[in-house]
């Protein structure tokens, strides 16, 4: 018996093993990692008073705060002022540079005049009146030691990486990429650099689902074609079952030839989803090994695989790479650019485009001939969503969209 989409995912999430957190390097290319501990300051930041801008540090003659300062130093990023501001005195002073002692504030190069007087002395005339502590950043006043600065769990982007370094973390505990392999099934596929001889297709949906895994989060693995064999689906399985995610695509339906099922039963997988009630994607199969490895058997249509990744098998990678809240993208509403005719016996999926404008979400729903229709993707984003039914959808009509990518 075949299940709802919304029943499939709870029963996948039931199911799904904890994920693994390792030490490991900080490597700002691998975005997307989650991390595994709080990452807490090592020290205040900043450690010193700091100017914010170029200019001058200014100890104030409160007598005369517009008057004439003399300048007596210059404070340079990256060294310890070397003195103490008195009144009435002023340093140069470059951005990010510590102040000296007695800065009353930091007054900018284009707010001031620099004249030269007798002996090669510099004075500089303020042209407005500044606050005290203007353009001054205190010290700890962006974090002040034992600040949580990162918490586990959070996802790793360029800030949160900058972040680590800022905390002098060149290592730090993560949670791993899951590791998933994947197989294609069936006697008519050949490998993407053959010509194909009759009766035979070249191997779409292997590339296909190593890239949604890499965009998911996964380290992709492909084993090969498995024939319509069963000892040579059983060894390629059996390789699989050393990663923590197997993916087959093809031979999941209810054919002669789909061994799908029969093998992973025999090799101690135990079947809790075996058809969804979508379109594309119903043949969709889902189970779990006694070794806690999950695997999913996807339609081989190359549409309904790719969907059906996208829809069940993306959020539970995320999962298992530490994002413990993700679920499947939730639908949008947006407005249909152009009519939509369409007939379905199931809740549709159909492949569309999505784009942001000046009045909101807009869809354009293009010519789709069914799931072996695998051009029909190339610069989708979305999935138009239509209930079992005939539906007269006009152009300017709202409908729901899932987001993809």
């Amino acid at each position: 018996m075949t299940v709802d989409l919304e029943t499939a995912w709870q029963t996948i999430a039931s199911h799904l093993p904890c994920s693994r957190i390792e030490l490991g390097p900080v490597l700002s290319n691998q975005l997307g990692m989650v991390l595994g501990e709080d990452v807490v300051a090592d020290l205040d930041m900043p450690p010193f008073i700091r100017a914010m801008m170029d200019g001058f540090a200014v100890c104030e003659n409160q007598a005369d705060p517009l008057g004439a300062l003399k300048v007596t130093g210059l404070a340079e990023a990256g060294s310890t002022p070397g003195g103490k501001l008195m009144p009435g005195e002023a340093w140069h002073i470059a951005t990010g540079a510590a102040v000296p002692d007695n800065t009353t504030y930091v007054l900018p190069k284009e707010l001031a005049r620099v004249e030269e007087v007798a002996g090669g002395t510099q004075i500089v005339l303020p042209l407005v009146s500044t606050n005290k502590g203007k353009n001054l950043f205190g010290v700890g006043e962006e974090f002040r030691t034992g600040t949580v600065l990162l918490k586990a769990g959070s996802i790793l982007g360029p800030a949160e990486y900058g972040v680590l370094a800022q905390a002098g973390r060149t290592a730090v505990r993560m949670h791993s990429s899951p590791r998933v392999a994947i197989v294609s099934t069936g006697n008519e596929l050949v490998d993407p650099n053959m010509k194909p001889g009759p009766g035979k297709i070249r191997n779409s949906n292997g590339p296909m689902l190593m890239a949604q895994v890499a965009r998911a989060g996964g380290v992709p693995r492909f084993l090969g074609i498995a024939p319509d064999c069963p000892t040579a689906l059983e060894s390629l399985v059996r390789e699989g079952l050393g990663h923590q995610v197997l993916i087959l695509s093809g031979g999941v339906s209810v054919g002669p030839k789909d061994l799908v099922r029969p093998a992973l039963e025999k090799l101690g997988v135990e079947t809790f989803i075996h058809g969804i009630q979508m379109k594309p994607g119903k043949p969709l199969l889902f189970g779990v090994h006694s070794s806690g490895l999950v695997v999913f058997g996807l339609p081989g249509n190359p549409v309904s695989s790719y969907v059906t990744f996208e829809l069940l098998v993306r959020p539970a990678l995320e999962r298992l790479r530490g994002v413990q809240d993700a679920i499947p993208t939730q639908a949008v509403k947006a407005q249909l650019t152009t009519a939509w005719r369409v007939k379905t016996d199931r809740p549709l999926r159909q492949p569309a485009r999505l784009k942001l404008t000046s009045e909101g979400m807009t869809v354009e729903v293009g010519g789709w001939k069914g799931s072996p229709d695998l051009l029909s993707l190339l610069g989708t984003n979305g999935f138009a969503c239509a209930e079992p039914g005939e539906h007269c959808f006009a152009s300017g009509d709202s409908i729901q969209v899932v987001p993809v990518g």
